[in-house]
C-alpha cells in the first residue's frame, strides 16, 4: 500500500502542482489603450482622465505630453468585457462641461468577439483636441473599421467633432474554457495511467498460497531434487 501511495504521489504531484499555477478566471479579457490630449499652448495639464475605484485593478492613467499635446493616457489590462464597457465614462467624465460620450461594448457570440462603440466628438475642436482608442484581443482580429497595429490589436483616431463608429471582431475560443478542456484532459490521463499502476501491483501482489482443498504447489528446485532422485533409483 505504502509503494501505491508514493507512485501516486510521484505522478499526480506535478500535475496538481502546475493545476494550482494554471488560471482560475474564466472569460474574455481585453487590453488595450485611450489618449485625450489637446493642444499645448502653456497649460498646466489637459483633459484628465480620473480613473473610478472599481476599475483601479484594471486601468492606470499617466500624462500624456507628445508632438504638441498635452492630456493623459489611460492603459487597460485584462479587462473584462463588463469593465471594458465601462471605460466609455472614462471619457464623458473628462468633458464635463460638453456633449462628448464613447459608447463601448464587446460581446461573444460562439467563437467571436465582438467589439462595437462610437466616440461622439461633436463637442470638442478639430486643430485643438485630439483622441484616440486602442484594443488588443486574446486572438486574431478577422474584421475591423480602424487601424490593425498588429494580428490582435486596433486603433482609431476618431474625427474630432463628428460621431465616428468603431467596429472589430476577433475569433478565438474563450480562454478559460479551452484551459478546462486541456485540464480535464489531462486529469482523466492521470486517472487511467493510476489505475493501470493500481492493477499492476495488484497482480504483483496477488495472493498465491493454494486454495483450500488443492495440492500444495513444489518449489521449481525441490521437484528438481526428487526428479533427480527417482532417476538414481531406476538406475540402481
Amino acid at each position: 500500500m505504502s509503494l501505491v501511495l508514493l507512485l501516486l504521489v510521484l505522478v499526480c504531484g506535478p500535475a496538481l502542482a502546475a493545476c494550482s499555477n494554471s488560471p482560475t478566471e474564466f472569460g474574455d479579457r481585453l487590453w488595450g489603450a485611450m489618449v485625450l490630449a489637446e493642444k499645448d499652448v502653456g497649460q498646466d495639464k489637459g483633459p484628465q482622465i480620473i480613473v473610478p475605484q472599481s476599475l483601479e485593478a484594471v486601468v492606470s492613467a499617466t500624462e500624456f505630453k507628445r508632438d504638441g499635446l498635452i492630456g493623459t493616457r489611460a492603459t487597460f489590462t485584462e479587462a473584462t468585457l463588463g469593465q471594458f464597457t465601462q471605460l466609455g465614462e472614462l471619457v464623458d467624465d473628462a468633458y464635463p462641461d460638453t456633449s462628448v460620450t464613447m459608447d463601448l461594448s464587446a460581446q461573444r457570440r460562439g467563437e467571436v468577439v465582438a467589439f462595437r462603440g462610437t466616440a461622439d466628438l461633436q463637442g470638442l475642436a478639430p486643430g485643438r483636441d485630439y483622441v484616440e482608442f486602442s484594443v488588443q484581443f486574446a486572438g486574431p482580429v478577422s474584421a475591423t473599421n480602424g487601424q490593425q497595429d498588429g494580428e490582435d490589436a486596433v486603433s482609431w483616431k476618431p474625427e474630432i467633432g463628428k460621431a465616428s463608429p468603431m467596429t472589430a471582431e476577433a475569433n478565438y475560443e474563450e480562454p478559460g474554457t479551452a484551459a478546462f478542456t486541456g485540464w480535464t484532459g489531462l486529469m482523466a490521463g492521470i486517472a487511467l495511467a493510476v489505475t493501470v499502476i493500481v492493477v499492476a501491483l495488484a497482480w504483483v501482489n496477488r495472493d498465491q498460497s493454494p486454495r483450500p482443498g488443492a495440492p500444495s504447489r513444489r518449489p521449481a528446485d525441490a521437484q528438481r531434487r526428487v526428479g533427480a532422485s527417482d532417476d538414481d533409483r531406476s538406475t540402481l
